[in-house]
Parts: C-alpha cells; sequence; structure tokens
C-alpha cells in the first residue's frame, strides 16, 4: 500500500511544530573547529561498548559518561546525542536501528523539522550582509499582491510576529498541498491561502509561532538570491563548511538514501511546501558542523548571529528561528514521523549539544536535552 510522504514529511512535521511551539514556550520560560575532524578521535574519551539494548556511549570522562547514562536510562532514550566544548567533543551516544533495520549513527540523514527555521534565517541575514535585502523591507517588496505586505517586514516574519495565520495544517496538506502537484502549484496555493487570510493581530505587537512566516521567507530568499532556494543554502553553506549528509526535503526526495527512516524506493514530498519552515535533512555530525561555525563568523558575521540570538519577544524569548535565554544559550526543537530532535549552542561556555531521538515525543526529548546540557555544560 502507498503512504505519502506528504503525511510523514510534511503533516508530521508541520503538525508537530505547532505541538513543539507551545512546548518551546515552556521551554523558554524554563532558562533552562569542525566535528568531522574530531569524531573519531577517542582516544582520551573512555568508551563503552554493551550490549545492542543499552547503546554505545563515549565519554570524554566518568563523570560525563555517569551523568549522561543516568539521563538515558530515565528517559529511555533512544537515537543520537552528540555534545562538545569548545570544538572538542565530550560526549557521543547512540542507540537504536531506523525503520529499514539499520543501525543510527551520527553520519545519519535524518529530517531536522523546525530546526531548519534557524537555518532560514541565517540566509536572510546574510543576504543582508551582501546588500540584497533588509530585514526591515516590508514583504510588498517580494509579494506586491498581497493586501498587507506593506504592514509587515521580514524583521516580523524571523520573529514570528507578523500576524499571518497558519495556512499548514492536516486537512490542506491532504486535499491542497498534494504529491500530485508540483512544487509551483503548491507554493501557488499555499501563497493564495496566506494572503486571503485576515491578519490574526497587527503586526509586531505579539508573538505566534506559524511555519507560514518561513514559508514566505524561502521564497523571498529565493527571489533575494536570484537562485533557487535549496541551491543558496548549498552554495552558500552546506558545501562551504562540507557538510556532505545536509540537503533539503525538495532537492534529496529522488534519493532513496536522504532519509533511511523510510523504505519508499521514490520519495513523495508534497514539493515546496517544507520550504524555510521545516525542510532540511542533515546528521548529528552536520549539526554539530553548521553549530560550531554558526557564531564564530564563517556561516554569518557574528553581528547577524548577535542579531539572531535577540530577543523580540520577552514573554516567550523567541530571536530569529531560535529561542533564546534557554541558560544562557539558545536551541530549537524539530519532529518529523519518528523522529525529533533538539539543537543547543551556548556561546559564552562554548558547549554544543544535538540530540536526535526514534522513541520519544518531542516534549520528552526536549526535556531529555535540556537535563543533558544542564548537566554537562
Amino acid at each position: 500500500m502507498k503512504k505519502s510522504i506528504a503525511m510523514v514529511i510534511s503533516a508530521l512535521v508541520i503538525l508537530s511544530l505547532a505541538a513543539c511551539s507551545s512546548n518551546e514556550n515552556e521551554i523558554a520560560s524554563s532558562q533552562d573547529t569542525n566535528y568531522s575532524s574530531v569524531v573519531n578521535d577517542t582516544a582520551s574519551m573512555t568508551q563503552q561498548s554493551s550490549s545492542e539494548d543499552s547503546g554505545s556511549i563515549e565519554a570524554s570522562d566518568e563523570s560525563v559518561k555517569n551523568k549522561a547514562s543516568e539521563i538515558i536510562e530515565r528517559y529511555g532514550f533512544e537515537g543520537i546525542i552528540l555534545a562538545e566544548r569548545s570544538g572538542e567533543p565530550i560526549l557521543s551516544y547512540s542507540k537504536g536501528t531506523l525503520e529499514n533495520g539499520e543501525s543510527i549513527t551520527p553520519s545519519t540523514p535524518i529530517p531536522a523539522g523546525s530546526i531548519s527555521k534557524h537555518i532560514c534565517a541565517a540566509a536572510v541575514l546574510l543576504l543582508e550582509e551582501q546588500g540584497k535585502l533588509s530585514t526591515n523591507d516590508a514583504i510588498d517588496k517580494y509579494f506586491p499582491e498581497y493586501e498587507h505586505g506593506s504592514e509587515i517586514t521580514i524583521h516580523d516574519l524571523l520573529s514570528h510576529r507578523s500576524g499571518i495565520a497558519e495556512v499548514f495544517d492536516q486537512t490542506t496538506i491532504e486535499t491542497v498541498f498534494t504529491d500530485d502537484k508540483t512544487e509551483e502549484e503548491n507554493i501557488s496555493a499555499a501563497k493564495e491561502m496566506i494572503f486571503k487570510k485576515s491578519l490574526r493581530y497587527d503586526p509586531g505587537t505579539t508573538f505566534e509561532y506559524t511555519n507560514s512566516n518561513y514559508f514566505l521567507l524561502g521564497l523571498i530568499v529565493e527571489q533575494a538570491a536570484e537562485m533557487n532556494y535549496s541551491d543558496y543554502l548549498r552554495e552558500s553553506f552546506f558545501d562551504p563548511l562540507e557538510m556532505k549528509n545536509t540537503g533539503t526535503v525538495d532537492e534529496m526526495a529522488d534519493s532513496p538514501e536522504w532519509l533511511q527512516g523510510l523504505t519508499y524506493k521514490k520519495i513523495d514530498s508534497s514539493p515546496g511546501i517544507t520550504k524555510g519552515a521545516g525542510d532540511i535533512v542533515t546528521s548529528a555530525n552536520d549539526m554539530m558542523i553548521w553549530l560550531n561555525n554558526l557564531s564564530e563568523g564563517t556561516v554569518i558575521s557574528k553581528e547577524s548571529f548577535e542579531k539572531m540570538t535577540t530577543d523580540y519577544s520577552p514573554s516567550v524569548h523567541y530571536g530569529y528561528g531560535l529561542y533564546v535565554e534557554l541558560s544562557g544559550g539558545a536551541g530549537h526543537a524539530g519532529q518529523t514521523g519518528i523522529y525529533s530532535s533538539f539543537a543547543y549552542y551556548n556561546k559564552e561556555k562554548g558547549y554544543a549539544q544535538i540530540l536526535i531521538s526514534n522513541n520519544l515525543p518531542p516534549t520528552t526529548s526536549v526535556g531529555a536535552a535540556q537535563k543533558l546540557y544542564g548537566e554537562l555544560m
């Protein structure tokens, strides 16, 4: 029986992100070198290689291993955990298999869900550095047909303060953004729905997490860069950082390897609708490369990173594609299908952490991630 990846990639990304948004409000209020070159350097790390049931832990010392083991056992965690301090690995954990029976590893490409949003934000900020747009631009510059375009800025989209309603839900994914439509048809339908809806509030006055904001940002990136969104990410970020297991749903949909957790030979991706909002497929190794470069001026400038991590909504502590004020750092959760994830970085302490689970719901994964960085940072 054919299963639609729209339900797996799109609906579950988008619907779970709506759930994540409420959970991440809780996250925000709780205050809680290149990785590929060092990940195999375990000479100074203690290693526990036990049965398949208990997984495998590599840790920089016994204290880290014991703390991590306690948290992993408490949450019944399966998946991948990587943690670094000052660019040096302090924890690597892996356990479990994909749906096709293959072992999950730090190099396994897995959809990142809403973690994708801060990568979209970085693309916007890089374009601003290149003089191709301004976060102060009103979006009627890019969507002149939109009645409210002159009232909303790119900043409002980035910070989820636009007033634009959510249009991606279970019903629209099943009936409007179907697999048999082209990317252009799905994008056109999504824009039409967004532009026809009334604003939910005056732009800039409050925070409401919606995927519609980042979908429009993906389209703005394409206009400003004058190239396909996926190509801009690859040219600007993924290739220079040698993120070899990273891409977008739309560019990887014809490759069976892009999502090993599914066994379909052909991926039906409802093309276009996850653009900017939940379209990144990446490995834990690659995401660690990304995090360690993001604040160091190699991905975007340090000034742009500061702009990304400024708190624009103190009630929920949201910047651009990241929740901030998380124990002095910033992070974001995501979910697609069976995979829930959390990426976290604390610049002051030089701490980076990636957690991807194949057995926990997003709220539980977020709890495990917060507990882990609280103990190890």
